[in-house]
């Protein structure tokens, strides 16, 4: 004679602290690869004129502000100046201002 004695299972049942503590990391975890993906995305993004822009940045931080703003305003008028020749839609003003040097701020 055979006699079956039922057997339970345990419940894998998680204590309140592991599974706070498995919600947390899972929340890390996917914060982590959020900002991986949006780091991955920026840097795709970037072309030779972002990185351009950046080194003239580093390179406009070493100067006072004073330079910096006289600098940023002949880079301005460069870009200007450049435009207008290259774009025939572009008519020059009448009067042009020749300014020698600016007055500081």
């Amino acid at each position: 004679m055979n006699i079956k004695i039922p057997v339970q299972r345990r419940r894998s049942v998680k204590p309140p602290e592991l599974e706070k503590v498995d919600k947390e990391m899972s929340k890390a975890f996917n914060t982590l690869n959020q900002a991986i993906l949006n780091q991955d995305q920026q840097n795709k993004k970037q072309d030779d004129c972002d990185l351009y822009g950046r080194l003239l940045a580093n390179k406009l931080r070493k100067y006072s502000d004073n330079e910096r703003q006289e600098i940023m305003y002949e880079i301005d008028g460069s870009l200007l100046k450049r435009r207008r020749n290259c774009s025939p839609q572009y008519v020059s003003s009448p009067s042009q201002i020749i300014i020698s040097k600016r007055p500081s701020s």
